[in-house]
């Protein structure tokens, strides 16, 4: 479970940052980046809370197995300097669609798209 206002804060405020979080049951480090959280499935909820009056609190319920998963914060670590190293791949090169995650099936539609078209595209917003 992870807390919408957290990663809204990381979209906004750390757009190379993501969240890792330490399973203590399995004990094992998920690593999400930033890139993951925008575009993994998850479902989201509200929470009941009671603080200091009723309200209500926003939650991700993720599959951790869409994280990197790794046994030491070691690990974990190099996994984050490896995804700021390939970022600007991910971010501005990679056409397809990024990521292979779980409760997720990826299909192909719509039609192939020739020079023509982008030709078009160009001419009709400029």
């Amino acid at each position: 479970m992870l807390d919408d206002l957290a990663v809204r804060k990381c979209l906004t405020h750390a757009p190379k940052s993501g969240i890792l979080i330490w399973d203590n049951i399995r004990e094992r480090y998920f690593f999400f980046s930033v890139v993951d959280l925008a575009l993994m499935p998850r479902k989201r909820v509200n929470r009941p809370i009671n603080r200091n009056q009723p309200d209500i609190k926003g939650k991700w319920l993720i599959n951790l197995r869409n994280g990197k998963e790794t046994q030491s914060l070691d690990t974990a670590i190099a996994h984050i300097r490896h995804y700021l190293l390939d970022l600007d791949t991910v971010l501005y090169e990679t056409l397809e669609c990024y990521g292979n995650y779980v409760d997720e099936n990826i299909e192909v539609g719509g039609i192939v798209r020739n020079p023509s078209h982008w030709d078009m595209d160009v001419q009709s917003t400029r």
